[in-house]
């Protein structure tokens, strides 16, 4: 993997070249191959919500900010 120096916020950052621009690229990379994978795990509720459900819940959460 191949490092660069970039500035983030105006400091200069040692980052990897080919990794996601964000989060949201990230969720959107693995919703595509693994929509039904696990994501988050809450124990305490014995609940787990996969890719595909997180996805809906912001989904829903946009909707409900834009109103």
């Amino acid at each position: 993997m191949r490092l660069v120096e970039e500035l983030v916020r105006g400091l200069p950052v040692r980052c990897y070249a080919d990794r996601p621009r964000s989060i949201v690229a990230v969720l959107e990379d693995r919703l595509a191959t693994s929509g039904g994978d696990v994501l988050l795990v809450d124990p305490a509720l014995r609940t787990q919500v996969t890719y595909d459900a997180f996805a809906r819940l912001v989904e829903g959460a946009a909707v409900g900010l834009l109103a």
